[in-house]
This record gives C-alpha cells, structure tokens and sequence, in this order.
C-alpha cells in the first residue's frame, strides 16, 4: 500500500531542500547514531532516511545495501505521517505491507520502527529506523532510546544547515572581497590617471599662457580671454586636486586609523601651506587653537577638511582675515573657521554643502568654484560620525563650524606662547586658546 502524502508535502519538500543535506557524502556523526540505534533496539538494521518527492534516501545506513529506494515501497514514507514512532510488528500480518517486494524480497522485512525527524516548524522529514527480519514487539525502553536519537539526528541536521549557510556566506564574501579588490585597482588606476594623465597637461597648458608676452602687447580681447582660460585652468587643477586627494584617502580608509595628533599644529600646517594666497589678498591667518591638547582622530581627513574650508574663507574674503578656533565638550571638538567676508545669502547657505553647481560663486578677485569641495568635506565630517553647520551674514562674513566625538589628551610640554611667522610686509599671525 502506497503512503498518503503528508498535509504539508510542499513545504515540507522545501524545508528538505533548504537544508541541503541530500546526496551529500557519508558522515561519521550520523553513522555513529546509526550504529548506537543498531546496537541498543538489538537490530541488525539501522538507517536515517530522508523523504525526498519520489525517493527515500539513506544519510546513514547499517546492514542494507544501496543509497535508496523508491517512495512506493518505503515504510519510512508512512511513519512521516504520524507524530510519534511508528511501529510494524509483522509485516506479513499488516495489509499495508504484506505484499511489499522490502517483505518478500532478499530483505525479508518482518520487524520495522522508526521514529519521525520533526523540525523546529513541525515538518517531518525523514526518519531513524531500526528494522529485523524476525516479528517481534517493542519495548518502551527502545521506544526512548529511538525518539532520544531522532531529536539528536535533527540536531545534526540543523548543524549541518548552519554550516552550509556559513560556507556560503564564506564564499560570497570572497567573492565580493575579490570584486572589492580588482574595484580598488580599477579606482587607483583611475586616480592616477586624474593625478598624471589629466592634471600634467593643463598645467602644461597654463605654463604655455603664462609664456605668452606681457598683456600689454597683446589685443585687449585677446588678454580677456587669456585670463578667463587660466581662470578656468586654476578652478579644473584645483577641483582635480581634490577628487584625486578623496580618492586616496577613501582607498587608503583602513591606513588612515585614528591616531594622536596636535590639532593646534595639524591647523598650522594648513595654514602654511595657504598664506600665499592669503598674502596676494594681504588678509591674515589666525591659529586660535590651544597647543597642549592632542586628539584622538584622523589627521589625514581633517586636514582635507580644513584645506577646503579655510581656501573658501580665504576666497571670499576682501579684507581682514580667516581665524580657526576650537573648543571641546562632553566628548566632542567643535572646530570653527570664520572670516570677515562677503558672506552670504539665505538661499545660498541653504544648499551649501550639496555640490549644487547653481550655488558656485566667484571669489573676491574672481576665483572660481565648483561647489563640490563642500559636499565632500560634508562626507568626511560624516565618516567621523560628526555635523557641520554654518552661519553667514551678507557683507559681515561668514562661519563654518563641525563637530565630532573625540577623545582630548593634554600635553603640559606643549609651549602656550603664541608662535608668529614674518614674510617680508605681510604678516601671518598664529594665535590659540580654546574660547
């Protein structure tokens, strides 16, 4: 007699499938519980099988031959039915299996118990079975034994679920970390290519302008055209600097770990590295940052931070200067650059941070922006899981301010004298103290 299809045959089938143990090679686990089922019910057969669509199939096997048998025949398709342990004393006295070829065949069937593995959602999905050639009853003791080692063979199963999960898991990271890899090489490629291929010929371009004799001698129109040509060389070299300066540090993120560094020095260098524009303009450069303290942060990203600030505030400033302060707070540094600019509007502050090239504004002596060295400064600010705000008033000037969780180390050898650099009429002065 052919067994009935379990209610939930679908989703049981699924379930079976997800746990991908069919057709997998033998295991000593499982054959250990075989053999310990063997030897305690006193049978000379054992096996845990799984019920597959058309097929009963051995994980494990003791005393048969093979890896499996059609469903038609099986008696582990009709213990699937039944909630607890399913027991043949006689075939040859059941209608369900007098006829079966398991009873008349080489095998010779007489005594069968198996026990269902149910999962954790109630699907059963196979059995462990003892089995004899010999009609005989059951005692309550292999009765425990048989439904003690099923819920171990479901443990056993769930195990190798997970660990087919994480192999894979295992294996897509790999692949994604190569993906990640042959990315990264593609992107550094690209960077160089920004930094030499692309950045070497308009630099060539604007040394071939500047070789051009003096204005004086050339049409009027002509020397327009060359100033807004360097104008717009200046403006692409720097918009060039500053991508391929975000690609490396997004590349090197891992290199770029957060270390000591003395903000009130980190701000100095930055300084220095800008007073030449600063003294074209004769505007000054204020250090107002305490020497003594040393933070815990990525020196990299804020120096790439304050270089694109303060060149802002030194663009759009006619006279007086651009001061950076600092102050700290319940774990956090709060950096400020202001200067004594043109400020700006309401709309204007709105977008701000964006990369919105409506908002791209002309310097004081006509210094061309492109607006996306503050979306990318608001990126970073970001990945130092910090804020950044500004405040602007048109004609008043205008301050730009972020924060960040940070840890403050104090150094007492650190000098809190103020430290003054000449160059020749113009002054660039370095103050400090936390406000």
């Amino acid at each position: 007699m052919k067994a009935n299809l379990p209610a939930n045959e679908e989703f049981r089938l699924k379930e079976l499938c997800d746990f991908h143990i069919l057709d997998t090679p033998p295991d000593e686990d499982f054959d250990n519980i075989t053999r310990l089922a063997s030897r305690l019910c006193n049978a000379p057969i054992s096996a845990i099988s799984l019920i597959d669509a058309d097929r009963q199939w051995f994980k494990s096997k003791i005393g048969i031959e093979g890896t499996g048998i059609s469903r038609n025949v099986s008696f582990c398709a009709h213990a699937i039915n039944h909630d607890e342990i399913f027991v043949v004393n006689d075939a040859r006295q059941d209608e369900r299996f007098f006829d079966n070829p398991l009873v008349l065949g080489d095998l010779e069937i007489r005594f069968y118990a198996g026990v269902p593995l149910v999962t954790n959602t109630g699907s059963r999905l196979g059995t462990l079975c003892v089995i004899d050639s010999i009609a005989r009853n059951i005692t309550n003791e292999e009765r425990e034994i048989l439904a003690m080692l099923g819920k171990q063979v479901v443990k056993l199963m769930e195990l190798h679920k997970s660990d087919y999960q994480l192999q894979q898991i295992s294996k897509q990271e790999h692949a994604h970390g190569a993906q990640l890899e042959e990315a990264a090489k593609m992107q550094q490629k690209i960077i160089s290519l920004i930094a030499h291929d692309v950045r070497s010929p308009l630099h060539n371009v604007k040394s071939l302008l500047q070789l051009i004799p003096e204005k004086q001698t050339v049409p009027p129109q002509i020397a327009m055209y060359m100033d807004m040509a360097i104008d717009q060389l200046n403006n692409t070299t720097g918009l060039l600097n500053n991508l391929v300066e975000w690609g490396q540090l997004q590349m090197h993120a891992e290199e770029n770990a957060s270390k000591n560094c003395n903000l009130y020095e980190l701000v100095n260098d930055v300084l220095k590295d800008l007073k030449v524009p600063a003294d074209l303009k004769k505007i000054y450069l204020k250090n107002k940052i305490d020497p003594k303290p040393e933070i815990l942060s990525d020196d990299n990203i804020l120096k790439f931070i304050l270089r694109n600030l303060i060149t802002n505030a030194i663009k759009f400033t006619r006279d007086g200067g651009v001061t950076v302060s600092a102050t700290t707070s319940s774990g956090y540094v709060e950096i400020k650059v202001t200067d004594t600019g043109i400020g700006m509007s309401p709309a204007i502050l709105e977008m701000l941070f964006y990369g919105q090239k409506k908002i791209s504004r002309k310097g004081t002596h006509n210094e061309a922006g492109s607006g996306l060295g503050l979306s990318l400064v608001k990126g970073f600010i970001e990945k130092l899981h910090g804020s950044i705000e500004a405040k602007s008033e048109v004609g008043k000037g205008t301050s730009i301010s972020f924060s960040f969780p940070v840890t403050v180390l104090y150094n007492e050898e650190k000098s809190s004298q103020n430290t003054i650099h000449k160059s020749g009429k113009n002054h660039l002065k370095f103050h400090h103290f936390f406000r």
